[in-house]
């Protein structure tokens, strides 16, 4: 049966489903039934209402600042090992120097995918994946797959038969189709390597696996899981429970954070000037900061995360957010009912709501030159014109049918800027809470967004401080659409050595 869709690009109308009204906004059962079959069982993706409440509770406090704080070191420590044993025979020197084969290129993409793996499974339950290394994987794989390629698997966008038969039949992910029977081997494989680390943790007697990490002495922090037994209290936590909450936070936490610094440094490859930029103030911090980074440090990169946050306006993680499905009639109000008092819009029971954060953020009505990335208050050069990836969804044509070549700037996410003052023009004066969400918003946001940005900062700066990448002339930076993410097709690199 057909239900009413709603496309929401009304902010005060995001407000009302994603904020103050989300109880009756919950997600759609068919994005929960997907997220659950993943993971195992009902997590911060999939839960709803009093569950997910409780959930929220438990976690939030794990990503406070002084937690995230902790976990810095790991993130300069992994990329360290990323430079040393990956960049360092590939970079040449100066930037202008061709490479002499192809065996000095590099797919960073690829990189960045084992990088943020072997992160967030040191933060998760201290388990060093190490795809960072030639082996990439610990396990025999002849009767199973590996760690990313079971991770890579999870993420695939499910087929039209798979999503139509979780609907429909309540026991089709149990069919032994090839497709399904793939799935549920790649995440068997997960299960095994979570179970056996928390095994360890929460029974003194059980023997640590053998690849539970082994970072510097100097590095001293807490994983998830630490935390999550450290704060909960007197609710005693589970395997099973546990185990939900490791998979949301891999699932969640790795393909998009290495997408979105894929995107950065495709962003910075075009843009030598803002590279250069970037430079010189990781530069100056790192200087001013005995050459580590901390949480000042990470404070004092202004420009840099400009950059990181223009890029995630233009290539947000995830274009679309779970549709959202009203379970009551009620009156959404919108920016004319709030500011003209026209009448809010009237939404029956089951209609479905909508959210395209990637129409948001290029939305002409409430962003200066939309579609453009190039730095600076007063740019007196013409900018190349980013193709807008979300031709994908051809009914969102319209908000970037502009081929206006008018700059924009990074530095619209800098208070005081002329860009920013413009943007909040188009806003009526307005921050951009409703406009802008990479990370979503309302109760259901991004719960370990401080812990992205964190992570993004430390790779982004500590990379260029050292490095200047440019793109090969066999390279493609068309989007490519992998899970709920979209990536550069062919993100080939040369990576230089920088004076």
């Amino acid at each position: 049966m057909m239900k009413n869709r709603i496309l929401l690009t009304d902010p005060e109308a995001l407000k009302h489903v994603l904020t103050t009204h989300s109880d009756i906004y919950p997600r759609d059962d068919g994005t929960r039934m997907i997220f659950r079959d993943l993971i195992g069982g009902d997590g911060l993706l999939s839960s709803e209402n009093a569950t997910h409440a409780q959930q929220r509770r438990m976690m939030q406090p794990l990503f406070r600042h002084d937690n995230i704080k902790s976990f810095l070191g790991m993130f300069h420590h992994h990329v360290r090992r990323l430079q040393d044993e990956h960049l360092a025979r590939l970079q040449l020197s100066p930037p202008s120097t061709p490479p002499a084969n192809t065996t000095q290129t590099v797919d960073m993409h690829e990189l960045f995918t084992k990088l943020t793996l072997d992160i967030i499974g040191v933060s998760a339950f201290s388990y060093e994946f190490d795809a960072l290394a030639p082996h990439q994987d610990k396990y025999p794989q002849t009767k199973q797959v590996s760690v990313v390629e079971a991770i890579e698997l999870l993420i695939t966008p499910p087929s039209l038969l798979y999503i139509v038969g979780i609907l429909l039949l309540p026991w089709f992910p149990r069919w032994p189709l090839p497709a399904q029977n793939q799935r549920r081997r790649a995440r068997r494989r997960l299960f095994e390597v979570v179970d056996a680390v928390l095994a360890s943790k929460l029974s003194p007697s059980a023997k640590p696996p053998p690849s539970a990490t082994s970072l510097p002495k100097t590095i001293k922090m807490l994983d998830l899981v630490d935390l999550m037994l450290t704060d909960t209290n007197d609710h005693k936590v589970s395997i099973d429970e546990a185990r939900i909450h490791v998979m949301t936070f891999m699932l969640a936490g790795h393909e998009t954070t290495s997408t979105t610094l894929s995107w950065v440094f495709t962003m910075l490859a075009q843009h030598a000037d803002v590279e250069a930029k970037v430079r010189a103030e990781c530069r100056h911090v790192l200087a001013a900061n005995n050459h580590s980074w901390d949480w000042k440090a990470l404070g004092e990169l202004k420009y840099t995360t400009a950059v990181i946050h223009e890029t995630l306006r233009l290539f947000p993680t995830a274009s679309m957010l779970a549709t959202r499905v009203c379970v009551q009639d009620n009156d959404m109000p919108t920016l004319a009912s709030v500011n003209e008092h026209a009448k809010p819009v009237f939404i029956p029971k089951g209609t479905q709501m909508l959210v395209h954060t990637g129409a948001m953020h290029r939305n002409p009505k409430y962003w200066s030159r939309p579609a453009e990335f190039v730095p600076g208050r007063l740019p007196t050069t013409i900018s190349t014109f980013i193709y807008p990836y979300y031709y994908y969804y051809y009914y969102y044509y319209y908000y970037y049918h502009n081929n206006s070549t008018r700059p924009c700037f990074v530095d619209r996410f800098i208070e005081g800027t002329e860009s920013f003052e413009a943007d909040k023009g188009l806003r009526g004066g307005q921050g951009n809470t409703y406009y802008y969400m990479p990370f979503s918003t309302g109760s259901k946001n991004c719960i370990g967004m401080r812990f992205a940005m964190a992570e993004l900062q430390v790779v982004v700066a500590s990379l260029v401080a050292r490095h200047s990448f440019r793109l090969t002339p066999d390279a493609n930076v068309e989007p490519s659409f992998v899970g709920v993410t979209m990536r550069p097709k062919h993100l080939n690199m040369t990576v230089h050595l920088v004076d």
